[in-house]
């Protein structure tokens, strides 16, 4: 999809707006969110479905096999240049895994199963019809091809963009969800496009703790920073290039 150009006063003062997906139709929300480069939280998307657990998911998909993240305890300690590589990957039975979060290890650790492809799971099923009922309000074709993000409390996956529009679906827990216009990006610090320990489309400031010494202009892109928090059953629509940074937050896992 082209990117759209945004106004400026439009992108710097940039509202979330909070609509019940009942409120909203595709050409609305092309005209008022996608055209307008505006981010967007959608509630009441999720109508009689069962408590996201991980007890359902253990019992719904237990036995499959998916890659984790697996970052390393103190990873996110260290300045990013100074990160070997982004992180590992293990192939993990999601059963094993979800002891993982059980038993703390996951998070003592910093392992996180990440961007799961679970479409033609039995997972899928129990959300294809709210999934497809959103993907036609948003007129997204692939808003029904689903992702997995399962983790423990207090992880943050570090601040970056992506090169197409998407969906975040909160199935339980919340999120702390911090975003910056594409504006910002030259203040933001992205990695080069060779040789960095990280993709040019991830940040090297940690958002909670900057480093001002290092990243000066980051103090430009700071007035202009969008936090949230994202609860179970809600849906944040992230335009194509904004920057964001989620990390779980509460008592469970998310």
């Amino acid at each position: 999809m082209r990117r759209q150009e945004t106004p400026r006063d439009v992108v710097e003062n940039c509202p979330i707006d909070r609509l019940s997906i009942f409120d909203i139709n595709p050409v609305s929300f092309h005209q008022n969110y996608r055209l307008e480069s505006k981010p967007l939280i959608i509630t009441d998307v999720l109508q009689n479905i069962p408590e996201w657990t991980l007890e359902l998911l253990e019992r719904e998909a237990g036995q499959l096999s998916f890659p984790v993240r697996c970052y390393g305890a103190g990873h996110f300690d260290k300045p990013k240049e100074e990160w070997g590589k982004y992180c590992e990957y293990r192939e993990m039975v999601l059963r094993d895994y979800i002891l993982e979060l059980k038993t703390r290890y996951a998070q003592q650790h910093n392992h996180y199963m990440g961007q799961v492809p679970v479409g033609e799971t039995p997972l899928a099923r129990l959300l294809r019809e709210p999934l497809g009922h959103l993907s036609e309000t948003l007129d997204m074709e692939k808003a029904s091809d689903m992702a997995m993000w399962l983790g423990p409390t207090g992880h943050t996956e570090p601040l970056h963009w992506d090169c197409g529009e998407g969906t975040v679906l909160m199935l339980s827990g919340a999120k702390k969800v911090v975003l910056f216009a594409p504006e910002q990006s030259a203040n933001l610090y992205p990695f080069p496009l060779y040789g960095g320990p990280a993709a040019p489309w991830f940040s090297k400031v940690y958002v909670d703790k900057p480093d001002l010494d290092t990243f000066p202009k980051y103090r430009e892109a700071e007035k202009h920073k969008i936090e949230i928090t994202l609860n179970a059953g809600e849906v944040l629509y992230i335009p194509v290039y904004w920057w964001h940074e989620l990390s779980s937050i509460g008592s469970g896992d998310s």
